[in-house]
Order: C-alpha cells, then structure tokens, then sequence
C-alpha cells in the first residue's frame, strides 16, 4: 500500500511539473491565449452562437468579453416592441475582438437613434453574426431557430468568403436544379458538455494549457465529419475538375439559397436585404469568390432584394491599403475599421430606410 501510495505522489508530481513546464512554455511562446467556446453546430449542421454566455475571447493585449443573449445574438435580447432588423453575416459581422460598442451593428444602432424618424419607428440592428459562415448558413439557421423571433427584416452581410464555405459547409446540395438539404458535421455530446460546463470554461479562461487541449480535441473529437466518414444519409458536395464547373455550379447554389432564404421571410412575412463587408475586393477574394460575387448583382436585382455593396467605396477611402482597419496580427476589423464600414453602409442605407418608413 506504501509502494502504491508513493507511486501516486510521483505520479501526481510529475503531472503537475509537466503542467507547470508547459504553461510556462505556452506565456513564453505567447501561444493558446486563453478563451472559452462560444461557438457550436445544431442539428442541421450550421454554426450558431452559444446562448446565455459571457466567453472569453483575447488576442495579444485585446481581452473582450462576448456577450451573447438567449436568443443566440450578440448585445442584449432583441425587443419585440422595436422594429428588428436581424444582420446575419459572418465574424466581420459578430465583431471578432472588437467590444460591443465598437461593432458596426452598434454604430449602426447609434446612427439610427439620430435620425428623428427612424428613432420613433424603433428601429434596432440586430447582430446574428456567426463567425466562420458563408450564406448557406443563414436559411439553415432560420429553419431550426427563426419561428416566433422578434424579427421585422432580415439583412445578409457578405465577406470575401462566403461563397467557397457555402460549398464546402454542405449545409444544401444542388440535384437536378432542387436544393436539398445535406450535413456535414455532427457535434459530439463530449463537446456539448463541455461547452456548458463551467469549470471547464474556468480553466480554459485561466490556463494555456487547457486551450491548447480544447484546440486540440476540437480537431480530433469533438466533430464527426459526415463527408469523410461517408455516412449515405447526407450527400458529400459535388467534386469538380475544373474551376468553371465549380463557379458554374457555385452561381446557381447562391440563387437557390436566395430563393429559399425569401420563402423563409415570406412565411416570415418579413423583407431580405443584402448588403457587404467592404471586404469584397483586391486582395481578399479567390478567383472563386470573385467569379461568384461578380454575378450575385444580378441575381439579386432579379430577386429584387436590395443590395448595399460597400467594397468600392470601402477599397477608395482606404486606398487598397487594408492594414490600418485591420487588428494587427489577426485579419479581421479593427475599431476604426469597424467604424468606417457602418460610416459608409450607413452611406447607403440611411436614405433607404427613410423611403421605407416614408420619413419626410
């Protein structure tokens, strides 16, 4: 019993200088900045935010806290009593280290309060961003979450990936011109649990170590990937040789999810509008991407859904030169940026809202 007993202690004392060792490492090394998950896939195998947290999230000297409703937004619960206009986009949109004030969707809501008119209808900005999501995202969240939501119109914010994780995301597969639905990953309950477990959380906000675990098994256990394991309930995206088939294939994907995000807000009863980042421009965009963004225009003409596309706008004001909006070492918005895409969306959305609300 003594043997076994000292055994445990050796055990237990190298565990804890291995810990040691390796936290230390990580500070050094300035890798695993601590954060906790606010992010999961529901049952159709769209991205979602976590409801009712309050996650972590730092980046070199940026430490912010997300705070998400339960309604699975950003900022607080949307009111039924205001007219909600839900911004469905994807980290751009969410505000990816930025604190809450300095999101776009709250410059925006800023703007709104300052325009008399606009004021007295109530009208609020909702943020639904989702970070990693392209457009085949959004209906597939609406179909599990949008019944009885307090919304009044729904906006679509694009970024320069969009279209390439519509693809390979498999949220929908085009056959024979129907847009079906598909998977392409399944979250395990080990992941569920450990998402709302709050020492877990504690630990990931407080040690390296145990982000770098989580990272680690997000990889390796907390998904099950629907196309690799070849699972013959779900359709795999289709494979192609060459880029026009992709593109080709890609355009008429983005009609369908159009067609069917417009049957959602006519059950809905409620209007779709679309609109960009900024980001939709040298050097952001694949060649894929592009060729897919180039057409979207139209298609959104002859779906007559309004389009606010920013990017030259954007590209103009900022001199090609993106380096100045962006967080350092991190590709994504920094305050001014953030700022200056409400600015110049406001720009064009501004006069809009006023015909819709007949504000003199």
């Amino acid at each position: 019993m003594k043997k076994a007993g000292f055994l445990l202690i050796i055990v237990f004392v190298s565990a804890l200088c291995g810990f040691i060792v390796l936290e230390a490492g990580l500070r050094i090394l300035d890798r695993a900045p601590v954060q906790s998950t606010w992010l999961a896939f529901h049952e159709r195998g769209a991205s979602t935010n976590l409801q009712n947290l309050s996650p972590l999230h730092t980046h070199r000297d940026i430490r912010v806290r997300y705070e998400l409703s339960e309604l699975r937004t950003r900022g607080a619960a949307p009111d039924p009593e205001d007219f909600n206009i839900w911004i469905f986009g994807d980290s751009f949109t969410f505000g990816l280290l930025l604190q809450e004030e300095a999101t776009f969707v709250h410059h925006l809501n800023t703007f709104a309060e300052s325009e008399s008119c606009l004021a007295r209808a109530n009208v609020r900005f909702i943020n639904a961003g989702v970070g990693g999501t392209g457009l085949s995202n959004w209906p597939a969240w609406l179909e599990v979450f949008g019944d009885d939501l307090p919304v009044d119109a729904l906006f679509f914010m694009h970024n320069y990936d969009d279209m390439e994780r519509s693809f390979w995301s498999n949220h929908y597969v085009l056959q024979g011109g129907q847009l079906l639905p598909s998977l392409r990953w399944i979250e395990r309950p080990l992941k569920q649990r450990l998402d709302r477990s709050g020492s877990w959380r504690w630990l990931r906000e407080n040690f390296r170590s145990f982000t770098m675990i989580h990272t680690l098994m997000w990889r390796s256990l907390f998904f099950e990937d629907i196309v690799k394991s070849g699972n013959p309930d779900f359709m795999p995206p289709p494979f192609f040789e060459q880029m026009e088939d992709w593109v080709d294939y890609n355009i008429r994907l983005s009609e369908a999810l159009y067609l069917r995000s417009l049957e959602l807000a006519d059950q809905s009863g409620v209007p779709l509008w679309a609109g960009s980042t900024g980001w939709l421009a040298y050097p952001h965009l694949s060649a894929g991407n592009e060729a897919v963004f180039s057409a979207l225009p139209q298609l959104l003409e002859e779906l007559d859904v309004p389009w606010f596309d920013i990017s030259p706008a954007l590209y103009e004001t900022l001199g090609g030169d993106y380096e100045p909006a962006t967080i350092p070492g991190d590709t994504h918005p920094n305050p001014d940026g953030a700022r200056l895409i409400a600015e110049l969306l406001w720009v064009e959305l501004a006069p809009f809202l006023k015909t819709v609300f007949e504000c003199e």
